[in-house]
């Protein structure tokens, strides 16, 4: 797991250093987990989305789930 995270430390200062995003290919015998999420204000609820691919780049297995946001719109009163 520290292989995973080392590699992707390195990727993302490579990345930010030249302002281009570039998905790279984990090191052989590892797997990279991209995750993504949104939001749908309208809808007050959100989404995440991940994908596992292996060190060829190929896809393994994803997810997605969609979950509704909890607000609580009503007033507390504060004793102090």
């Amino acid at each position: 797991m520290a292989n995973v995270l080392d590699s992707d430390r390195a990727s993302t200062r490579q990345n930010s250093s030249n302002n281009k995003a570039r998905w790279r290919k984990p090191a052989f015998g590892e797997v990279k987990c991209n995750v993504d999420a949104t939001i749908f204000k309208e809808q007050r609820s959100y989404g995440i989305g991940m994908c596992l691919r292996d060190a060829n780049g190929d896809y393994i297995t994803a997810k997605k789930i969609g979950l509704k946001a909890f607000h609580n719109h009503k007033k507390r009163k504060h004793v102090v």
